[in-house]
């Protein structure tokens, strides 16, 4: 059986930059947690990724700087968190690690932009002196109603700051039509493809991401 085995991060620019007064950054994780993360339902067609996708993610914690915040989501019909981790020490990202691994891939709705439009509605007040990169992970297209892509992409305009970012990260499923869209006409939108599996990203040291649209397309 094939395996996605990712890491994810996106392109690099030279430290020296000029980012303003915020120096600290609260990384936002927010990943699904249905079935189809973990092949379901049977006979779907489905891959199960889950272990190599949490794998991925303790990949990028491990390299968060000391000072920073880790605030993890998790969502499938509903949004659940966050839950916080002040970086102070190597035990903090231990145990955010930790939580990572806990986490049970058992939804069974992709609610991915009535998720995206709650941690948007909060992100900046729970937060503030920090930057925040919203890192969304999922290997399913949003199958609820309510919010648009749209809707949610002129929520986060109206609050993120020039540090502020949503990096959606597609599993598999190519991004879908109207995340693209958004990400053509935000700056603060970014996206990242990966459609096959057995191909290893390997996170680079935490650098600051240059304010571009990314897609990555691996064959």
């Amino acid at each position: 059986m094939k395996h996605l085995i990712v890491s994810f991060f996106i392109l690099i620019i030279p430290l020296q930059m000029n980012y303003g007064q915020t120096t600290k950054t609260n990384h936002i994780l927010i990943i699904d947690k249905t079935g189809s993360m973990v092949g379901k339902p049977t006979g779907s067609g489905n891959e199960d990724i889950w272990e190599e996708v949490k794998t991925a993610i303790k990949k990028y914690i491990d390299v968060i700087e000391i000072e920073d915040r880790i605030s993890i989501y998790f969502f499938a019909e509903k949004i659940e968190g966050p839950s916080v981790f002040n970086i102070n020490e190597q035990s903090d990202l231990d145990e955010a690690k930790q939580f990572v691994d806990n986490i049970e891939a058992d939804g069974q709705y992709t609610c991915t932009y009535n998720s995206l439009n709650s941690v948007i509605d909060n992100f900046k007040q729970q937060n503030q002196g920090y930057k925040n990169w919203i890192f969304l992970y999922t290997d399913g297209n949003n199958t609820c109603s309510g919010y648009t892509m749209e809707q949610v992409a002129d929520a986060f305009n109206a609050k993120r700051d020039d540090d502020d970012y949503i990096y959606y990260i597609s599993l598999g499923n190519p991004v879908p039509e109207e995340v693209e869209r958004a990400a053509t006409s935000n700056e603060g939108i970014l996206v990242q493809w990966i459609p096959e599996p057995g191909k290893v990203i390997e996170p680079p040291p935490i650098i600051k991401p240059k304010p571009r649209k990314i897609i990555v397309k691996i064959k």
